[in-house]
């Protein structure tokens, strides 16, 4: 995974719909949107560390995040990254494995 400075390059945004809840958002320095991987998990009811073993390190980055905790590094997609969820919840559907992904 690539690791950032710890700040954030823009404010961390929320999308928020009443399909998929909250969705941390955030733009890099090259001006790409970025989505927190626990949210994206969390709307698709997946679990977020069996998700992100399946993934190519190249959509994968950590960045500092401001919680109610203090900040901690967060694990955010790229648009790409993002597909690639989506694109694993539907093969596992189709081939009738979706639970090997753990559904929360």
């Amino acid at each position: 995974m690539k690791q950032t400075s710890s700040s954030n390059p823009t404010r961390v945004q929320i999308f928020e719909s009443h399909v998929f809840g909250r969705v941390r958002t955030m733009v890099n320095r090259q001006g790409e949107p970025l989505f927190c991987l626990k949210d994206v998990c969390a709307a698709l009811a997946l679990d977020g560390r069996q998700v992100v073993r399946r993934l190519d390190k190249g959509v994968v980055s950590k960045h500092s995040l401001k919680t109610e905790g203090g900040t901690q590094m967060a694990s955010f997609v790229n648009e790409d990254g993002l597909y690639d969820v989506i694109l694993l919840l539907q093969l596992a559907a189709d081939r009738g494995a979706a639970t090997s992904l753990h559904f929360q």
